[in-house]
């Protein structure tokens, strides 16, 4: 990949290591669009990154998705990188009585389904 030029997209853009990449990609010169499940914190990140795009997606919604590709596709016709980084890692103490199969199934949905 070169490191300029490019239209990136990054999933799970909103914190952490997405973030990261989101800004120092943005530094480079690419149009970086973010997506995440949380407006303000794609708000947040757009504002103080010029230029830089974001867009709402739950990542576990099946319509969601589908509907956030095609708004992909209209908005972004030359993306041509895709950084698939949105995951959740919740901690799990089987003896508070959580739902540990809830929590399993949205992990799976979530980290590997949504991709």
């Amino acid at each position: 990949m070169k490191q300029t030029g490019n239209t990136i997209l990054i999933t799970g853009g909103t914190s952490g290591i997405g973030q990261a990449i989101a800004e120092r990609l943005h530094q480079l010169g690419n149009q970086v669009i973010i997506a995440g499940r949380r407006q303000e914190q794609l708000d947040r990140i757009t504002a103080t990154n010029p230029g830089m795009q974001g867009l709402r997606v739950d990542m576990t919604d099946p319509k969601d998705i589908t509907a956030f590709a095609a708004t992909v596709r209209e908005r972004f016709p030359a993306l041509n990188v895709l950084v698939n980084n949105a995951g959740i890692m919740v901690p799990e103490d089987l003896k508070t009585g959580t739902d540990a199969f809830e929590i399993a199934e949205r992990t799976i949905r979530t980290n590997i389904t949504s991709v």
